[in-house]
């Protein structure tokens, strides 16, 4: 069902001279994940260039898709990068979600052009066919690291197996994935992740193959001292459950997590004003819809 609306979105895409990129569960089938019933997913994330978002967002329309309203707090401002949209398949119903980023362009500073750019045809060839793509795959790594701060490294352990998948099945451009999460402000964030991933490499069937370019990649995204004893206090990517102190509240431990991995001193000082501005402004536009 989700690759039959893909081909039907694909097909409107590639008309329409849009490039179409597919994003987690959906941008792994038929080369990290063989069968579609191996990765468990809830919905389909696809991405487009920004400048292409409002001409996608009228494609979508124009495929009977309706804007899903979701809880604010689900997120931090969310709908700035990503909007949700229901499909009816039959007497189903299908969530779609259209990227124009990884996550909220004041988090951190991606060049998703070049993402875009670079992507590579899908692996599954009925898709390709239709200029489906997907990002390179040490791209596909840097969102599953931004992925997992965003959902605060919950026990939802889809994104971690992901990776493994990602690494067993793929080449690692080592030097491409230390040089864009450098320059991108996500050298820490991707270093928390590589960290989580080798424990878990341990357990897994892939982990001769995966190890490799895991080690390298730790070694090139090293944190100061400083910084990782800073972030000893509070986290542990190492264990399953990476959190060393009780912090109530999806919110709190997402302003944690990005203030203990940010790059970007601008960044980590702007996140509390822009935080702020924006609860504002939900107050406000809860208040006026009573």
């Amino acid at each position: 069902m989700r690759l039959e609306l893909l081909k039907k979105l694909g097909r409107s895409f590639r008309d329409a001279h849009i490039r179409l990129l597919a994003l987690k569960g959906m941008a792994l089938l038929g080369h990290e994940y063989g069968n579609i019933a191996d990765r468990d997913m809830i919905d389909m994330d696809l991405m487009v260039h920004p400048d292409d978002r409002d001409r996608a967002i009228g494609l979508l329309k124009e495929n009977d898709a309706r804007v899903f309203e979701f809880p604010p707090e689900l997120e931090l401002n969310p709908e700035y990068y990503h909007t949700i949209y229901v499909f009816n398949v039959g007497k189903c119903s299908m969530h779609v979600e259209l990227h124009t980023g990884f996550v909220n362009d004041v988090w951190y500073p991606i060049d998703y052009g070049r993402i875009i750019e670079s992507a590579d045809l899908h692996p599954l060839e009925e898709l390709a066919e239709l200029d489906v793509r997907r990002p390179r795959p040490e791209h596909m790594l840097m969102h599953l690291a931004v992925h997992r701060i965003k959902h605060s490294y919950d026990p939802d352990q889809r994104d971690t197996q992901s990776g493994l998948r990602i690494l067993e099945k793929n080449d690692i451009d080592i030097n491409l994935l230390a040089g864009d999460a450098r320059e991108w402000k996500i050298g820490t964030v991707m270093y928390v992740f590589l960290l989580h991933l080798r424990t878990h490499c341990m357990e897994y069937h892939g982990q001769k193959k995966c190890i490799r370019p895991i080690e390298e990649a730790i070694r090139r995204l090293e944190p100061s001292p400083v910084r990782r004893t800073l972030m000893s206090f509070f986290v542990d990517p190492e264990c399953p459950d990476i959190w060393k102190i009780p912090v109530e509240g999806h919110e709190k431990r997402i302003l944690i997590l990005f203030w203990l991995f940010s790059d970007e001193l601008h960044s980590a000082l702007w996140m509390p004003a822009y935080t702020a501005v924006w609860r504002a402004k939900r107050f406000i536009k809860n208040l006026s819809a009573r």
